[in-house]
């Protein structure tokens, strides 16, 4: 009994010589084993143990208990296993929501727009494009009309002092206004603001002069069907020579065609217009090719050589309309072609109405009698 006392005693003290005790502290650490012909001390054991302890500290629980390393709870300090420990759905939505400095917006003005306020839209007349000649803007709007609801106005012809369609002209190019009329109507598609109606105008000169037209007309008609699918594409115009197949062809992209016709007979029509007295009856030949035709009338008093307002005339321009067949008649209160001319007035709403009447009766068209209801300010 005292010998194996004795025994057990001699061989714990011989341990810490044998280099036994250092190697079971490393091990459950996770170092490397110790030579055990160079014995370490025990400030040597714990200096050299200590980082590798720290790097294997997740690592010992996990063998002793038979978990999986990647559940274990990541060291300090380690920027691998900092990034492993990140459930994957957090970090992929943070990569697919972009930055607010990355977010996909218009051009800067239009970004402006739409952050500046949350205040609601009011429907005024933006103050005039710096690049007009004329102080006037190529998009105006929206603006509320009786005739048209809701609408954007497109001024194709607001005189420019650069960027012109070709050299010697002043009409804006066809570039020019697709990117500005798109700039709005984004914007207004963003908004989910109600358009009626995107009417093509010139202030200075009719649509039908600009060469590039057709060129509008489509990216115009492109932009409405994207963004602002339920609005009417409209142009005004005043054309008289419509013989050009090619303008006639570009004229029937838009879906409403505003034709100013108020005369009935070739002698008021040339003392008005100054054209030549056989324009109108091509004029009324040709305007017969077009499907939603609007034919828009002024009528007024002046000189036998400009009066459209008086019975014969009114008769005569009846049946050209019958000849023409629009989808609609709208009566306005203007002087109309006779801008300019003197000693001329304009008719009263009475004498509008029994024209409408008479339109109605005789050639059986939907007719109107309008107030003043510019779509330019």
């Amino acid at each position: 009994m005292s010998k194996t006392a004795d025994a057990e005693k001699s061989a714990a003290k011989a341990a810490p010589k044998s280099g036994a005790k250092v190697s079971t502290k490393a091990n459950a650490g996770g170092a490397a084993k110790a030579p055990a012909e160079k014995p370490a001390g025990k400030a040597e054991a714990k200096k050299a143990a200590a980082p590798k302890a720290e790097s294997k500290a997740a690592a010992a629980p996990a063998k002793a208990g038979g978990a999986k390393p990647a559940a274990a709870k990541p060291a300090a300090g380690s920027a691998k296993a900092s990034a492993a420990a990140k459930p994957a759905g957090k970090t992929s939505d943070r990569i697919l929501t972009p930055r607010p400095s990355e977010r996909i917006l218009p051009p800067k003005v239009t970004a402006e727009r739409v952050e500046d306020s949350g205040e609601p839209r009011t429907f005024e007349p933006r103050p005039p494009d710096k690049t007009s000649a004329n102080g006037r803007s190529m998009v105006v709007g929206p603006i509320e009309s009786k005739r048209f609801g809701r609408s954007l106005v497109i001024d194709i012809s607001a005189p420019q002092v650069a960027l012109t369609a070709r050299r010697g002209v002043s009409l804006p190019r066809a570039s020019l206004i697709v990117t500005t009329a798109a700039r709005e109507i984004i914007v207004l598609a963003r908004e989910a603001v109600k358009i009626d109606s995107i009417a093509v105008v010139g202030s200075d000169q009719d649509p039908s002069t600009h060469p590039d037209l057709r060129e509008i007309a489509e990216n115009l008609r492109a932009l409405r069907d994207k963004h602002l699918p339920r609005a009417k594409l409209r142009v005004f115009t005043a054309a008289r020579d419509l013989t050009a197949y090619d303008l006639r062809a570009t004229l029937a992209l838009f879906e409403r065609i505003h034709l100013q016709f108020e005369w009935g007979t070739a002698k008021v029509f040339s003392a008005v217009t100054g054209e030549k007295p056989t324009t109108l009856t091509t004029l009324v030949k040709h305007a017969s090719s077009f499907d939603h035709l609007i034919v828009e009338a002024n009528f007024f008093k002046g000189p036998d050589d400009k009066d459209n307002a008086n019975d014969a005339e009114v008769k005569l321009w009846i049946k050209k309309l019958q000849e023409i067949r629009p989808s609609e008649v709208h009566i306005l209160p203007g002087v109309g072609s006779a801008t300019g001319c003197s000693k001329v007035k304009a008719v009263n709403k009475a004498r509008r109405d029994e024209i409408a009447e008479e339109v109605a009766e005789k050639a059986g068209l939907s007719v109107s009698v309008h107030e003043d209801d510019a779509l330019l300010v």
